[in-house]
């Protein structure tokens, strides 16, 4: 009884003191736009009730706070620059506050581009106006002109272009908060202008340092989701139980024509038309006069490796018998023999293979265990280099064998001859040039070591299944494709469907400005009426599943004005993991016209899980010069992406490395979203969509407004693990009175916190009370440890 008392009489007295203490504006005072309600709660400035023009020391103060919040052992040095700057009165233009910014960033320790992409996006839009700024007073950045070089790469090289013009600019939309995903400064959408010569206004100051802040990995860091037991796990042992079910699938197709059989133990010589009587090879079953309504079966458990088929319109391909899958691989043979590998001359652990080989995009040891890596060098004349002429430096690093790393390979084609012109000793589609094939490896004779070795090849055709000029209208069913660069092609009203397609590292397509250009789709399909069902596809170099429209029809007016309209194409029911992007619709053209198009595409009942994750996406990202990359599961890509009707509905978007969806197109053109489910890393990338990032962030899903929840569909939206620590209600990573106020007013029913902020706003687990704001008042002052 006594101490029921004393805690009332001490609750009672603390809540007295938290009259004193907590702030009580009335809500007229505050900001009702997120961001700028808590740039006010984190201290750069104070609400306003106009929007003017800012001073050169009103900002120098938010800036000040920045570096307070991020780094407080530089503000000393920090406040001694600039000293003209901070007690100005004069206004300033959007271009100034982009170099004071960029200068902040340097001393905050923030002065790091997350990603070289969104530059690259952007700046494709924006012109760069530097006449226009060289008219601005730089007067008060005593540095004009000189060369900073605080501004790096974000694998944390000097970004090289860093001088005052051209360094703030492109650093003002280099980073984004990743609270609201947006960068630095907005742009203007309808001008395509940074407007770096217009005023400067006090909101946009206190979003420039806000974000700036926000985009500290320190305060929000990107924490790997790890599979909960509640939450995951049964969305994992969905994928699973998919994935066993197309594996272990049956034969159950309809054919109104003759069929044909195939098998190891055949003979081309036979009539094919029992299992008794199989043939042997694809060659036959390509020479053979099939028909519409044929179906052509081949064994389950047998491998054909090196062959291809260009599969014939009417026709279905499938499988008979027990077991696994027939496989077809792109690999000439095993490579598991000790006496196929010879030790180099001169070197402790640097291996040749008996015979030359084909091009080669990988290596995939002991059935998928290890994985070794392609080593891309360039040809440039007179030998190997590292670096192609041209990027980023003069210097070639010339290669030699022994930089090779452990597990990494070498193929020395010489087509120096064949592209000469080109000086480039390239792999191309179909060109079947071979050469000696180096592999390192340190614990001895890669032979003796590995139970497989398969070499991921490209077949003579680059596809193995594919239709070739007006052939189309194909099914194939069962089948197992893998180690090659190119797997499935397809053009036009057919199906794939129960076939297993893995281990696709990607090939040399082709070479721009003499850099190499590799690709590697696990189906690539194209044209109309196709449908892609419950297929198990990973590891693809590029997309697992792949509809492009690359129409180029600059300088053909009678090409543009053709129509072309792909539609009636249904993906539905695939697992698809452990690739560099899950899906991808492109249309590849820069320009909207109105007779290319989309319609009626449907994606519907996938999983797409771990994109960006797995050996070939992880070496394709390790390797990938060309910075405009994305590990998705998800991408509507492109520019313009004319369609009547995308519906993406019911898929599971599960982990991606980058983001789980990526989209450029114009707002007319969105993808109709219904009933997915999504699940992110904490702090991870939702979704890219017109240069707005959409984070899985603090409270809830924070896209974009025209991408929110509501328009995607999804009330139902996984959310990550809960994000706040305790006490912290309004999601600034920090406990303090702000927190107070938030918890103590949604108490007194004056506003209402998110699902989140309940969560964190409720430390003593019995309901959001007076109890929570005394004690995160405590832990604030320092007189509670924790809440534990």
């Amino acid at each position: 009884m006594h101490r029921n008392i004393k805690r009332v009489l001490s609750l009672a007295l603390t809540i007295a003191l938290l009259s004193s203490v907590i702030p009580t504006s009335a809500a007229t005072d505050t900001y009702s736009d997120t961001e700028l309600a808590r740039a006010v709660t984190l201290g750069f400035g104070e609400y306003s009730d106009t929007n003017r023009v800012i001073t050169f020391s009103e900002f120098f103060k938010m800036l000040d706070r920045l570096v307070e919040l991020c780094k407080p052992s530089a503000l000393n040095e920090w406040k001694t620059q600039f000293a003209n700057a901070r007690t100005s009165d004069e206004t300033m233009k959007r271009a100034h506050g982009m170099a004071a910014t960029a200068y902040a960033a340097v001393a905050a320790g923030l002065n790091k581009f997350q990603d070289e992409k969104n530059i690259n996006e952007i700046n494709n839009k924006v012109p760069a106006p530097w006449d226009e700024i060289n008219t601005l007073d730089w007067s008060f950045f005593p540095y004009y002109g000189g060369d900073v070089n605080h501004i790096y790469n974000a694998d944390g090289s000097k970004y090289d272009e860093w001088y005052m013009t051209a360094g703030m600019y492109f650093f003002s939309f280099g980073r984004r908060s990743y609270y609201s995903g947006k960068t630095l400064f907005d742009y203007d959408a309808v001008t395509i202008s940074m407007r770096p010569t217009e005023d400067f206004t006090y909101e946009e100051a206190l979003l420039a340092a806000l974000r700036l802040r926000d985009s500290d990995d320190n305060i929000y860091p990107l924490t790997e989701r790890v599979p909960t037991a509640t939450s995951d796990s049964a969305l994992i042992a969905d994928a699973e139980a998919r994935k066993s079910a197309i594996l272990n699938s049956v034969t159950n197709v309809k054919y109104c024509g003759t069929a044909y059989y195939v098998s190891n133990a055949g003979s081309d010589a036979n009539d094919g038309l029992t299992p008794l009587t199989p043939w042997a090879t694809l060659t036959k079953v390509d020479s053979c006069n099939l028909q519409p309504g044929d179906a052509v079966f081949f064994k389950r458990g047998d491998i054909w490796r090196d062959q291809y088929t260009n599969c014939r319109e009417g026709v279905t391909y499938s499988a008979y018998g027990t077991g696994v899958k027939p496989q077809f691989y792109g690999s000439p043979e095993d490579g598991a023999d000790a006496d196929k590998w010879r030790l180099v001359d001169g070197t402790e652990n640097i291996w040749v293979f008996y015979k030359e080989m084909k091009d080669c995009g990988g290596l995939v040891l002991n059935n998928g265990e290890v994985f070794a890596e392609k080593q891309r060098v360039h040809w440039v004349g007179n030998g190997y280099s590292l670096k192609p002429p041209g990027y980023k430096s003069n210097d070639f690093s010339e290669f030699t064998l022994d930089k090779l790393d452990n597990l990494k390979f070498f193929n020395d084609i010489d087509y120096s001859e064949e592209y000469k012109s080109e000086g480039y000793p390239l792999h191309v589609y179909g060109n079947q040039n071979k050469g000696a094939l180096y592999l390192r490896c340190d614990e001895g004779n890669p032979g003796e070591i590995y139970s497989s070795i398969e070499f991921c090849c490209d077949s003579p055709t680059q596809f193995i299944f594919y239709a070739y000029g007006a052939s189309e209208g194909f099914t194939l069913d069962n089948l197992c494709v893998k180690y090659t660069g190119h797997p499935i092609g397809v053009y036009g009203n057919s199906t794939i469907q129960y076939c297993e397609i893995g281990w696709v590292p990607g090939m040399t397509h082709t070479f721009f400005e003499n850099y190499p250009i590799y690709s590697g789709d696990g189906i690539a399909f194209a044209g109309s009426d196709n449908k892609i069902l419950n297929n198990y596809v990973y590891e693809a170099y590029d997309n697992a599943l792949m509809i492009e429209m690359s129409y180029n029809y600059e300088g053909n007016e009678e090409y543009a004005e053709q129509e072309v309209i792909w539609q009636n194409i249904l993906v539905q029911g695939n697992l698809v993991e452990y690739s560099s992007n899950g899906f991808s619709l492109i249309n590849w053209e820069t320009e909207e016209n109105g007779n290319h198009r989309f319609k009626n595409i449907t994606i519907d009942d996938n999983y797409f899980l771990y994109s960006g994750y797995g050996a070939v996406a992880e070496a394709k990202a390790a390797s990938n010069a060309n910075k405009d990359y994305y590990s998705l599961n998800l991408g509507i890509d492109k520019i313009p992406n004319i369609n009547d009707g995308v519906y993406i509905t019911g898929n599971l978007l599960y982990i991606a490395a980058d983001a789980l969806i990526n989209s450029y197109i114009p707002p007319q053109y969105y993808p109709s979203f219904d009933g997915n489910t999504y699940v992110q890393h904490l702090n991870g990338i939702l979704a890219y969509w017109d240069n707005e990032r959409a984070v899985m962030s603090q409270d809830t899903l924070k896209p974009p407004a025209d991408f929110t929840r509501e328009a995607l569909g999804d009330t139902a939206a996984q959310l990550p693990e809960l994000p706040h620590r305790p006490g912290d209600a309004n999601g600034d990573g920090l406990v303090n009175l702000a927190d107070v106020e938030l918890i103590y007013r949604h108490y007194r029913h004056k506003t209402q916190l998110t699902d989140y902020s309940l969560i964190a706003a409720n430390v003593n687990g019995g309901g959001v009370d007076l109890i929570d704001v005394t004690m995160v008042y405590q832990f604030y002052r320092h007189r509670l440890q924790s809440f534990n």
